[in-house]
């Protein structure tokens, strides 16, 4: 057997001579070049899957109204177009491991949660129009993200960056993916005692204005997770908070709080 070395992404053993492969997801899964230019993925079961392209580290997007929007009184996906949008993006490593807890950091003051909508991106684009837009992504997921509010209010006023506030480790819960239904999308979310309801009867059309968005600014590549908060009001969450999302009343995510 020949010697190993460590990736440097993740440190994973590879073999020398071993080509360093890509960060997939959530940090579950790992892939690597093989002879012909194909590639594999392994997963933590040890089976390796073929794949058509190379996987490359993930970005999380996040697109969002700069002022928030309330449909009487109720969450909703709020109109790109209508509100103007502020694009960012957040390091991978703010990714919540699935079904990890997630502990709060003790910097920053009180932590507040967002309810989002995640969106999967599956295919290579820059700069893509609207109408073509429901060809770069395949899947939906309910989402998290967590905030640091005396920090990130401290940021905004001082005109500085808010990454540190809303990227830490951990801060960004995304469930299961799944594929979005014909019709109506409803986000439903329990955390501890709080309950919030989304509801979007063209998620399609919104995620599309989202995309188009996002892509003016960034190249968008497959296993990118588009993120578009959409709830008018933050939650405070504390430690031993229990957090749960739905999509169309199927469970996808489901976490702990420390």
């Amino acid at each position: 057997m020949g010697s190993l070395r460590l990736c440097n992404a993740c440190g994973h053993r590879l073999r020398r001579g071993g080509i360093p492969h890509y960060i997939v997801a959530r940090n579950d899964q790992h892939a690597k070049l093989i002879d012909g230019g194909g590639l594999r993925m392994r997963s933590n079961e040890g089976k390796f899957i073929n794949l058509q392209q190379i996987l490359y580290a993930v970005k999380i997007i996040i697109v969002h109204p700069l002022e928030a929007c309330n449909n009487g009184g109720a969450d909703t996906l709020c109109s790109i177009e209508a509100q103007g949008a502020r694009v960012g993006a957040l390091p991978d490593t703010a990714l919540q491991t699935r079904g990890k807890p997630v502990f709060i950091p003790d910097w920053g003051g009180e932590c507040e949660a967002r309810c989002a909508l995640a969106v999967r991106i599956s295919r290579l684009g820059k700069s893509i129009e609207r109408r073509f837009a429901t060809r770069y992504f395949d899947a939906v997921a309910p989402a998290v993200k967590l905030e640091m509010q005396d920090m990130l209010a401290d940021m905004k006023r001082r005109g500085a960056a808010t990454t540190a506030a809303e990227g830490f480790d951990g801060a960004v819960a995304v469930g299961e993916f799944a594929p979005l239904d014909e019709g109506g999308l409803t986000l439903t979310f329990t955390l501890g005692t709080e309950r919030r309801e989304v509801s979007a009867e063209d998620a399609t059309a919104a995620i599309a204005e989202s995309i188009e968005a996002a892509s003016q600014f960034f190249s968008i590549r497959q296993g990118d997770i588009l993120l578009m908060p959409c709830s008018a009001e933050a939650v405070r969450v504390v430690p031993d908070t229990h957090v749960e999302g739905f999509v169309n009343g199927r469970q996808l995510l489901g976490y702990n709080i420390k």
